[in-house]
């Protein structure tokens, strides 16, 4: 027997969302990338450390982990993404927010602003690199 499934139209209507942990996107300048790299490689594999503060509450730190670094400049805009990843247990965090977020490299630290930093992590990761 031929199994089947029903289909009404294309429309998306759900969406599945990992709430936790989180991806908080942002970008780095091209200028900023080398000594990012190296502590890359100093930290052999280890994730390096990344603080998030959002604007609804500047006082508060989030702790993150980078966990991708693009593996290209955009040439339009001399900036490269790069993807930490935030633990969000009480669902607190929402997309959407504005944050300052800031790379950790030792007594030094990479800082930037973003307005689209938290990207929903889908089920089916098509979005990840």
């Amino acid at each position: 027997m031929k199994e089947t499934w029903c289909k009404g139209s294309d429309t998306l209507l759900a969406t599945i969302v990992v709430a936790n942990p989180l991806n908080v996107l942002f970008e780095i300048p091209e200028c900023d990338l080398l000594p990012l790299v190296r502590k890359m490689r100093e930290a052999k594999g280890a994730e390096l450390a990344v603080e998030v503060h959002f604007a609804a509450n500047e006082k508060e730190l989030y702790s993150a982990k980078l966990s991708f670094l693009d593996n290209k400049v955009d040439a339009a805009t001399g900036m490269i993404t790069a993807r930490a990843v935030l633990a969000n247990p009480k669902g607190e965090l929402i997309p959407g927010l504005f944050a300052k977020v800031r790379v950790v490299l030792g007594a030094n630290a990479h800082e930037t602003e973003t307005g689209k930093e938290l990207k929903q992590q889908y089920d089916d990761d098509e979005d990840d690199n």
